[in-house]
């Protein structure tokens, strides 16, 4: 259907500036409309714009009250247009989907960690169509990348990409840059997210040769520590170490970070070792012990504390322990344990010693006399305490701020960083909250609600800034870029709606509520044939037989002649005890307990009158309803219980409760209920079923 017009064309600023979509006069909507009826309309939109030297391919991005079409940047220049020039539109609808599409960067960018994820959250909110040799360029963060389209399928040079799946297939430009690439992937982040080491209770690792965070080599480890193992009242203590090292620069240059998620880092954690450089400096040197260790101490409520302050959805019960070193490569031993003594070195009167008079270490009461005159003719006291052999070393310095002091450029260079490089205020977002250290402007605004802090999407996995939230995207816990991107729909694999992806958890609540009250259900109103060996149910209003049978197990027993006083049917249920523990059913299948055939060593020995004292005594006095003669003295239960053999189909359904109901995920009620539902039976199927219509129970 040819629907064309001609209009005036002018650029517009606020349209993204690499991008195919355009905005157009509202009369060619009603143009649209007209022509297809609301219901039928062509989707996506595509014009084909020419002003009679070039042509390309738009999609529309919105209709407008203004007489303009209005294009962005990179369709002007395509189209090589000038001021006050005049565009002809022809409405296309003969564009196929694409399938496939293979892309070359034009350069290496270290920024895309993943083209896929990338592709995925960006290319179909800039364009419509894709043709074969065209430049795809796309802005994002300030970057532009470039890549050039070198097909979208064998038999077609241009495709719609809206609403499609593609494979997609990244070609490099060169073997240089498939070589950076491949490096690059090999220390990003993003590649060490996925190569995660599990930290267990009083099991250390080692990491050796670890990098400075500061070299082009750096590839950050990343371990995880599962906190559901620990009680509510528990402890938990890290520790960093450098193995077979006595140094304190060795202590300093190591470092521990904590957090609740994968991208934990020097701008994102909530608990550091950092903090304790200038207690180990001073424990260092009051005692001839060396510290060893670098620790933090969580208690488990802490932990939960700090995470119930968290905007994401935080259902993880993880946190991510990140080491690191500072100036030059070590090797590092990481431990976690509970309620786990950490030693401490101060003096506090240790029995058998004294302080030195000169340099204050304690020393035994019977050496102090030695030491002392050692001490005062050899070391030096400088005006901070520390205490050095002949001279005060050049590496030796004191903070002009603060009474903290070091003996390294290691902690200089940190202590300044993180408690004197102020003001501390976030460069990267509009908050100009003055924080009042390096560790209070990460732990409190970077590690939360910075607008700049980068995330894993849960929608779209791409590793992204999460953006300034809204008071809707707070109350439905998501960031804002998840807002946007979470607007995404995909089908309810249950209920077979369309859900935005932002809501699949609290639609999926829906159908968790409807199992729980179908389990609810099925509980009250259960009732289950009075063969122990059946699996059938009884409809709502009960059995159509006095004994609450079902009908398959009561065809046997049924009769037609009167017996009002039951003495008739008490010699049918007898005789069918006589039969299958003297003769049994002769079904292999048979695993009825009450039966010869399964359990022919159990009555091999009984003779015809033992066998007729067993029944009258155990198993006749199991029925209770209808009161048979013979029970008329004795004490029964409120319920009737037979076991008759059954037939194969039965017997096979009953094996799948028994082995369902030992796994203890879900109530026997809503086991048989599934038995009864499913069509073919099998473990799988009936499993699949209570996954699908019941709740489990709860461990």
């Amino acid at each position: 259907m040819m629907i064309s017009s001609t209009l005036k064309a002018a650029i517009d600023e606020k349209l993204p500036k690499f991008s195919d979509k355009v905005i157009l006069p509202q009369n060619v909507l009603s143009e649209i409309i007209l022509a297809f009826g609301e219901g039928d309309l062509p989707h996506p939109i595509v014009f084909k714009l020419s002003n009679g030297k070039e042509t390309c391919y738009v999609g529309v991005k919105e209709f407008s009250d203004d007489n303009y079409l209005k294009l962005p940047e990179l369709i002007w220049e395509k189209l090589r247009l000038e001021d006050d020039v005049y565009v002809r539109a022809d409405l296309v609808t003969n564009i196929p989907k694409g399938t496939y599409l293979s892309l070359q960067p034009l350069a290496f960018y270290p920024q895309v960690s993943s083209w896929k994820y990338f592709l995925e959250s960006n290319l179909t909110n800039y364009y419509t169509v894709l043709h074969k040799g065209d430049i795809l360029k796309l802005e994002y963060n300030d970057y532009l990348f470039e890549l050039k389209i070198l097909s979208v399928g064998e038999d077609c040079d241009i495709v719609n990409i809206i609403d499609t799946d593609l494979v997609l297939d990244v070609v490099p430009l060169n073997d240089i840059m498939a070589h950076q690439q491949l490096e690059f992937n090999d220390k990003s982040y993003v590649n060490s997210i996925e190569h995660i080491t599990k930290l267990d209770l009083d099991h250390p690792f080692n990491a050796e040769n670890l990098k400075p965070f500061t070299s082009s080599d750096f590839k950050p480890i990343i371990l995880q520590f599962d906190t559901s193992q620990l009680n509510a009242r528990d402890t938990i203590i890290f520790t960093i170490s450098v193995p077979n090292s006595t140094s304190i620069e060795d202590l300093m240059n190591i470092d521990l970070l904590i957090g609740y998620e994968q991208l934990t880092n020097l701008e994102n954690f909530k608990w550091s070792t950092i903090p304790m450089d200038s207690t180990i400096q001073i424990d260092s040197e009051l005692s001839d012990s060396f510290p060893g260790i670098k620790h933090i101490s969580l208690s488990a409520s802490i932990l939960q504390k700090n995470k119930d302050t968290l905007t994401e959805d935080w259902s993880s019960t993880n946190i991510y322990i990140i080491p690191f070193a500072w100036r030059y490569d070590t090797n590092v031993f990481i431990e976690v344990s509970k309620d786990k003594v950490v030693l401490d070195n101060s003096y506090d009167g240790i029995e058998g010693k004294v302080l030195c008079k000169n340099c204050k270490k304690p020393i035994s009461e019977n050496k102090v006399v030695l030491h002392e005159a050692f001490c005062f003719r050899n070391n030096v006291i400088c005006k901070c305490g520390a205490v050095f052999l002949k001279k005060i070393p050049s590496t030796h310095w004191h903070c002009e701020v603060c009474n903290v002091h070091g003996n390294d450029g290691i902690s200089e260079f940190k202590h300044n960083k993180i408690f004197h490089n102020s003001p501390y205020k976030c460069t990267s977002c509009s908050d100009e909250t003055v924080y009042k250290n390096y560790l209070d402007l990460v732990s409190k605004h970077k590690s939360s609600d910075c607008s700049a802090k980068l995330h894993k999407c849960r929608f779209c996995q791409l590793i992204v800034p999460q953006g300034e939230p809204t008071y809707q995207d707070r109350y439905q816990n998501v960031t804002n870029h998840e807002s946007a991107c979470g607007n995404k729909t995909t089908e309810c694999y249950i209920c077979s709606k369309i859900v935005r992806l932002k809501d699949i958890s609290t639609h999926m609540k829906m159908h968790d509520l409807e199992k729980t009250e179908r389990t609810n259900e099925t509980r009250a109103n259960f009732k289950k044939c009075s063969n122990e060996n059946c699996v059938y149910l009884l409809s709502s209003q009960g059995a159509r037989n006095e004994l609450d049978l079902c009908d398959l197990c009561y065809g046997p027993l049924y009769s037609q002649l009167h017996d009002p006083t039951h003495v008739k049917l008490q010699s049918r249920i007898e005789r069918k005890y006589m039969i299958q523990l003297g003769k049994g059913c002769g079904h292999l299948w048979c695993q009825n307990l009450y039966c010869k055939t399964a359990y022919p060593e159990k009555f091999e020995s009984m003779g015809s009158k033992e066998i007729l004292a067993f029944v009258r005594d155990n198993l006749m006095a199991s029925i209770s309803k209808p009161l048979l003669p013979m029970n008329k003295q004795a004490k029964l239960s409120s319920e009737n219980t037979f076991w008759f053999c059954v037939n194969e189909s039965t017997q096979r359904k009953k094996n799948i409760f028994t082995m369902l109901a030992l796994e203890n995920r879900y109530e026997d009620p809503s086991i048989y209920k599934a038995l009864n539902e499913v069509a073919d039976a099998s473990p799988e199927t009936v499993s699949s079923w209570l996954a699908a219509n019941v709740r489990s129970i709860e461990v």
